[in-house]
């Protein structure tokens, strides 16, 4: 679950650009830039978008990770439940026949 992830954030590290935090001020599209000269720029609208959706691609990736670790401990569990249920009962079935007297011949 972990090593997912780790997988997803570098995933998404990697495709990400060196732009972010995109946002409207003042009727402008601003992004802040985090390579070569650090800071706000200007930009047009289709790249104000693309590091929009940039952005919210990495908002799914702490939810999901956390929705499939969960699902994986739930599916253990019943897993252990059931395999503890399966030990019960044959653990029960060989105490019991263990216990029964021995039917044979009869003694005088």
């Amino acid at each position: 679950m972990t090593g997912a992830g780790v997988v997803l954030c570098a995933v998404d590290a990697a495709t990400s650009g060196s732009r972010q935090n995109a946002e409207v001020r003042d009727g402008r599209y601003v992004v802040f830039g985090t390579s070569g000269r650090r800071g706000t720029a200007g930009v047009d609208r289709r790249e104000y978008e693309a590091v929009r959706e940039g952005d919210q691609h990495g908002m799914t990736v702490v939810p999901g990770t956390v929705l499939a670790g969960t699902a994986l401990f739930v599916l253990v569990t019943g897993e252990v439940r059931r395999a503890d249920a399966k030990a019960a009962r044959a653990a029960k079935a060989v105490s019991t026949t263990s216990a029964a007297p021995a039917s044979g011949g009869t003694r005088s």
